[in-house]
């Protein structure tokens, strides 16, 4: 491994890493871990053997996105194309093992710190199909973030294992569902699940298919183009009833778009957008990736990211390379919901795969070019370093299939059987007690009560739940059976993850055990 590639890697970990731990724009980690991370990209830049025409489309690339900045004050797609130029001559699988490194500690710090008090948990109540439910976190700036972030982690994962080999699907794609569930319970994101089973499916259905046919790919060309017109034309379009029943399902996010977009206007290089009256007291921002990416950053950039797009979309069909497409149309579908695709939250790891594919591009159909053979390389280094991705080849065998399928049946069996002891020692509460009194949009106004001591005890020992109690001076608010069972479910989700890693762990510790003693 050249010392620049694993630079990259190093970039690439520290600028998905740092969202996982929660940090965002604003502190001063943060911060440090900005200049961090840009000071490495800039190393391996001059590390790499880059040609003249490599350098002008990076400078096409940074030209507008510096000037989109000034403009708006928005970085993201600044950030993204240091993504982009950063992939010449890397391994998109290893930069991914990097990643899922940090985001895994990321994500599980953070939901140890919220189990264990070290952070103060955030949640709200929202009104769902079952009923108020409680929407937490676990030290994310929102739950939409917790389960994207989960989500970014599973598609890492799944890629990685299928450029291992196909027989790794399976028990990825296990993992990242029964995650993907686990987060669900207190994120309640139901796009950051509807995201993973969309990536699963995908892949499972381009592995699936001999030969995808000309109508399919038709089809696949369209999704971008679809997403890219309904987030610009969506907000414009009048209230129609089925424009109100979808926007009421998608929480009212071209509503959002469509006052952003009539406070402020359309804009030639991005604006810095005026916050419409009526969201002021939600401090509401454009969820839309497709309306964000048209309102937020620009006509101009709108039309870069579009040719980009689409160019790539239709490279990877040239190229059948379906597990990179599945990454990307993923990524493409999220953004009619989300615009993390585009904005600083730094997630959409297919532009990666994007800058591989375009000096892959640059060097199959430019090499005749003259300004395409001059090679600039700054900086000299020609030094190697051993891979420090380390392979255990039990756990590597333990996770192929047909292999995977008895792990994961006895590991699911006893996580059921946990689930099942669980539920018989803990009935289903009647009531959930909590100093929360508020909604994402707007106060409840419930009757508060003060809870003594020996009342929380009364409580827990009727089969209730009291959850963040202080003290008496603590306004509690009560709510009914239906908030009580989600908090039921959480519980119930924690006792089946952890007993199906337990079950997991010792499973390969005894097939490791015993493939030695053989």
């Amino acid at each position: 491994m050249e010392i620049a590639e694993f630079i990259y890697y190093v970039y690439f970990a520290i600028m998905i890493g740092v969202r996982s731990f929660g940090i965002i724009e604003g502190m001063t980690v943060y911060n440090i871990s900005l200049i961090v991370g840009m000071l490495l990209f800039v190393i391996k830049v001059l590390m790499t053997e880059h040609s003249l025409l490599e350098y002008m489309v990076g400078a096409v690339l940074f030209g507008i996105a510096g000037i989109v900045y000034v403009f708006s004050g928005e970085k993201g797609m600044l950030l993204y194309f240091t993504m982009i130029f950063g992939a010449k001559a890397i391994k998109v699988s290893r930069a991914y093992i990097a990643g899922l490194i940090s985001v895994g500690l990321g994500l599980i710090t953070l939901r140890i710190s919220s189990l264990t008090g070290i952070i103060e948990e955030s949640y709200y109540l929202q009104e769902r199909s079952q009923g108020l439910v409680f929407r937490h976190s676990l030290g994310y700036p929102h739950p939409n973030s917790l389960q994207m972030t989960c989500t970014v982690w599973c598609m890492m994962l799944i890629y990685v294992a299928l450029k291992k080999g196909k027989k790794y699907f399976f028990s990825a794609s296990v993992i990242s569902i029964i995650l993907s569930g686990y987060i669900y319970t207190y994120s309640n994101s139901r796009t950051g699940l509807l995201s993973i089973c969309i990536f699963v499916f995908l892949n499972a259905y381009f592995i699936l298919r001999k030969n995808v046919s000309p109508f399919e790919k038709f089809f696949i060309q369209l999704i971008f183009p679809m997403g890219l017109l309904i987030g610009v034309v969506g907000p414009l379009l009048p209230k129609l009833e089925f424009m109100n029943n979808l926007d009421r399902n998608i929480l009212s996010r071209f509503e959002i778009s469509s006052a952003y977009l009539e406070e402020n206007g359309i804009a030639l290089f991005g604006q810095r957008l005026v916050t419409p009256e009526k969201y002021l007291y939600g401090n509401y921002g454009i969820d839309m990736g497709y309306s964000y990416l048209f309102i937020q950053l620009g006509i101009v950039m709108t039309i870069l990211v579009a040719v980009l797009f689409i160019w790539f979309i239709n490279y990877l069909l040239k190229k059948d390379r379906y597990i990179e497409l599945s990454v990307m149309l993923t990524m493409v579908i999220i953004g009619y919901t989300e615009s993390y695709i585009f904005n600083l939250g730094y997630k959409n790891i297919a532009y990666m795969l994007m800058g591989s594919a375009i000096f892959e591009f640059i060097r199959e159909k430019c090499s005749e070019m003259r300004m395409a053979s001059i090679k600039i390389n700054p900086i000299k280094i020609r030094y190697r370093i051993k891979n420090s991705l380390i392979k255990i080849s039990v756990i590597s065998e333990a996770f192929a299939f047909p292999k995977a399928i008895g792990i994961m049946g006895l590991s699911i069996t006893a996580a059921i059987m946990g689930v099942v002891i669980y539920l018989a020692l803990n009935p289903v509460p009647s009531a959930i007690y909590s100093p929360v009194n508020y909604t994402e949009r707007q106060e409840l106004k419930m009757e508060a009560t003060f809870l003594t001591r020996e009342d929380v005890s009364t409580i827990i020992s009727g089969g209730d739940v009291v959850v963040d109690y202080k003290d008496e001076t603590t306004p509690m608010y009560k709510y009914g059976q239906s908030t009580a069972l989600w908090h039921h479910i959480e519980k119930t989700a924690d006792i089946f993850v952890l007993v199906y890693l337990i079950a997991t762990v010792l499973y390969i510790i005894f097939y490791g055990f015993k493939t030695k003693k053989e």
